[in-house]
């Protein structure tokens, strides 16, 4: 994703709700050439996915990304799960066979997180790179209120 036009983004996260979330994340899913990703709602208490249905109901996510994201604060990018230590050989991106992941968060001022994204694929690895995670921070900037979670 070496440069990403904005302006959809802006229009569906100019008076955001779940329907524009939504297109949002199918959005990133084509611009990331991501196979799955989801995306945790705070505000709206809501969670919104989009990807392998069957995969949904047992494995939305990896919970060590997210985990990465909202205790350390910061974005996480997997170039290869496969051999990164940060994730445990036992946990579900290993059983899931991800190859290769990205998450990133927005928080609002007083730190509290308003949007989570998480993108994944099991085709390759390598699929995501710094450029990508650079694309989706600033597309989560733009939710009103946020500021993006630093790398």
């Amino acid at each position: 994703m070496s440069s990403i036009d904005l302006d959809p983004f802006q229009e569906l996260l100019a008076e955001p709700n779940q329907d524009s979330y939504q297109q949002v994340l199918e959005l990133l899913l084509e611009e990331l050439f991501a196979e799955r990703g989801c995306m945790w709602l705070e505000r709206e208490n809501a969670f919104i996915y989009s990807g392998d249905e069957e995969l949904r109901k047992e494995f939305p996510f990896s919970r060590q990304a997210v985990d990465a994201v909202l205790d350390q604060g910061r974005s996480f990018i997997s170039y290869n799960a496969e051999q990164d230590e940060r994730l445990r050989p036992s946990g579900s991106i290993k059983m899931h066979n991800v190859r290769s992941c990205l998450c990133a968060a927005c928080k609002d001022e007083d730190g509290k997180v308003l949007v989570l994204a998480y993108f994944d694929n099991s085709m390759s690895s390598g699929n995501f790179s710094e450029q990508d995670l650079e694309s989706l921070k600033t597309v989560l900037s733009l939710v009103p209120g946020a500021s993006p979670v630093k790398v």
